[in-house]
């Protein structure tokens, strides 16, 4: 289906590049930069992976000449950008090029631009999604290993592996900073163009958006298991059957936007689940520090709840369908293992106010809007897959 796909941006460490708030994330960056290791551990110290000492002293080195020159705000401002980390979670990345290049050659060179990637999100109608290679590893049993990336993609989008960017436009030429073209199979978007009556830009973005609802679908997941709960296989990438019927087509590419706009930062949700806002970030206290730890299980299964807790012992209730609390997309609980992770004080350190109650109460709202697209999306698929339903095949050259 696509003619090109490359790995996430990989940030080595993640922690000094990353924050969920751009003003704290310019805060951190110079208060590094003028007090070095003891303004690290402020900030980072109580993160699973504490950066080396020799990535922090490389940090502050390589953004001095910005402070002394007095461009270190233009540069951070001019670098600083949505970021895809981790389903439903996007976070504030600084990618200054020369910082991303000075990183990839410390310390084993863990860090790694992505210039094609760089190159294809300066485009503003680039989107596309995160698959992984390897959906055996995520979990015990196979669901979701796809995520929607709107914005410029982390390599552990995915849980475990690398994650494989699949978009619809893309840089031509060798090193990635070519023309954007489409990347999406020419015969295949040929036929959907002719199928949809639309020129083939949009047939393009409509492809895109008709593979994520399918790949969303836990009855694709359950009837090609087999074939798709491998482990590295990237010569066994997931077939999309391509319904050629337009109502069939138009209905699960709606239903794969709708899914991919839950993910787009800037989306907000209906309240499906019926929350009182103003009473649930009342409830929020000052100077609140979300706690999140691997052994902390925060939801009630029989009250359907999910608990919020303090450092300081304060604990603050959230009404949590069941089907919200076990919603797992790449090999992560979304909210458990995601959100409040990457929210919580150890990893940002600064308070939970109650705009961040807020942002919490859309991401259950847009957990809640996901699974009943997904059963859509599975009704859909059913019919999909009856025999002798009439798919667009590939010719041989495409397989």
């Amino acid at each position: 289906m696509f003619k090109s796909y490359c790995s996430g941006i990989k940030l080595a460490p993640s922690s000094l590049f990353t924050h969920a708030k751009k003003s704290m994330l310019k805060r951190r960056c110079r208060e590094i930069l003028s007090e070095g290791m003891p303004a690290a551990k402020k900030w980072l110290g109580r993160q699973d992976k504490f950066p080396r000492e020799d990535e922090i002293r490389e940090f502050a080195e390589a953004l001095a000449p910005l402070l002394k020159q007095g461009k270190f705000d233009a540069v951070f401002n001019q670098n600083t950008f949505e970021y895809a980390f981790r389903p439903f979670v996007t976070m504030k990345a600084f990618l200054w090029e020369d910082l991303l290049k000075r990183f990839s050659h410390v310390g084993g060179g863990g860090t790694r631009r992505r210039p094609e990637l760089m190159k294809a999100y300066s485009g503003s109608e680039t989107l596309g999604f995160a698959l992984s290679h390897s959906p055996k590893d995520q979990k015990g049993e196979l669901r979701q290993f796809a995520s929607f990336c709107w914005h410029r993609p982390d390599n552990d989008l995915c849980r475990r592996g690398n994650s494989f960017l699949y978009l619809n436009q893309y840089p031509v030429g060798k090193r990635g900073d070519g023309k954007l073209e489409s990347n999406v199979n020419e015969r295949l978007c040929a036929a959907v163009s002719s199928l949809l009556g639309v020129g083939q830009g949009e047939a393009s973005t409509a492809i895109v958006f008709y593979a994520y609802a399918i790949l969303c679908s836990q009855v694709y997941l359950d009837e090609f298991e087999g074939a798709l709960y491998t482990v590295n296989r990237a010569d066994m990438r997931p077939r999309i059957p391509i319904a050629n019927d337009s109502a069939v087509f138009r209905s699960l590419s709606d239903i794969g936007r709708r899914l991919a706009m839950l993910e787009k930062s800037s989306y907000r949700p209906s309240n499906v689940i019926g929350f009182d806002y103003d009473k649930l970030c009342a409830c929020v206290p000052k100077d609140f520090k979300l706690h999140w730890a691997k052994g902390l299980q925060p939801f009630d299964e029989g009250n359907e709840t999910v608990s919020l807790s303090g450092i300081d012992g304060e604990v603050v209730t959230v009404p949590c369908p069941i089907e919200v609390q076990h919603v797992v997309i790449a090999g992560y609980e979304v909210v458990k293992n995601a959100w409040i992770k990457f929210n919580s004080y150890e990893f940002t350190h600064c308070s939970f106010t109650k705009d961040d109650m807020r942002s919490f109460l859309d991401l259950l709202n847009k957990l809640f809007e996901y699974v009943r697209l997904v059963r859509e999306s599975d009704e859909m698929v059913r019919q999909l897959l009856r025999p002798g339903f009439s798919l667009i095949l590939p010719n041989a050259n495409d397989r």
